[in-house]
């Protein structure tokens, strides 16, 4: 892959309801077998508390999405794909929030936090499972 850019992933911005505060947005990314999607509970909720949010579609999981030619899809591509994203939206440091194998790449020196959730399909809004007795 060293001669194929990284394309940047599908980006949706969702600015706060008031005025957005002095802190990085917070970058939500979904695992494998999941979408941008996953995140629309949380992302509407940290836009209401103020946050700004950038939710991504890591590369191809966007609809009608083509990858470049010679792209080879690995956690090092994915996260250069991320790190790619970060930069031409102009953000020099962001709160990163990833789900399963969204969690598991890095852009080093961009992130100021990173969150990563569970393995379990559920929506990270979704209510607790009820225990077994």
């Amino acid at each position: 892959m060293p001669d194929t850019p990284a394309p940047q992933c599908f980006v949706e911005v969702r600015m706060p309801a008031g005025q957005p505060g002095n802190q990085p947005p917070a970058v939500l990314i979904h695992g494998w077998a999941s979408h941008s999607l996953y995140w629309e509970p949380l992302a509407a909720r940290l836009a209401e508390a103020g946050q700004t949010v950038w939710i991504l579609d890591l590369p191809g999981y966007h609809p009608g999405q083509e990858l470049p030619p010679g792209f080879t899809w690995t956690l090092d591509s994915a996260a250069a794909s991320v790190a790619a994203t970060i930069e031409a939206q102009g953000a020099s440091r962001v709160h990163l929030v990833g789900h399963s194998l969204g969690g598991m790449g890095s852009c080093p020196g961009r992130i100021r936090t990173c969150s990563a959730k569970g393995l379990k399909h559920r929506s990270p809004c979704s209510p607790p499972a009820p225990r077994r007795p």
